[in-house]
């Protein structure tokens, strides 16, 4: 499963709750990403079949602006009229094409360890 924008890892951890060979998680949030990362590590059963990367996915290869809002389910790329805004994290972006191939080569590497 490809998880693009992770947050905290919630939608990974229900895949892997319903049977999910692997999972690729792509949060661009410094401190959401470390909190997926801790999950993943207290979790010795998905361990090795749940790739975190602190990475945004895009159209291309670049590096963006991520504002950090004060409630973390708010973070965004887009300025327009967010008010909470605290800080701004530099992230660098990957495209689609690369994130898929990432998960593709996760899933297979999972079904030959199984």
């Amino acid at each position: 499963m490809l998880d693009i924008g992770a947050h905290r890892g919630y939608l990974a951890a229900y895949a892997f709750m319903k049977g999910a060979a692997a999972v690729v998680s792509f949060e661009p949030q410094s401190e959401n990403y470390g909190l997926i990362r801790e999950s993943r590590d207290l979790s010795p059963a998905v361990r090795d079949r749940w790739k975190v990367f602190r990475l945004g996915v895009g159209v291309a290869h670049g590096e963006m602006d991520l504002l950090v809002s004060e409630r973390s389910r708010s973070h965004t790329f887009h300025a327009g009229a967010k008010s909470d805004i605290v800080a701004r994290e530099k992230v660098i972006i990957v495209p689609l094409t690369h994130a898929v191939d990432i998960a593709h080569v996760t899933v297979q590497a999972a079904a030959t360890a199984a």
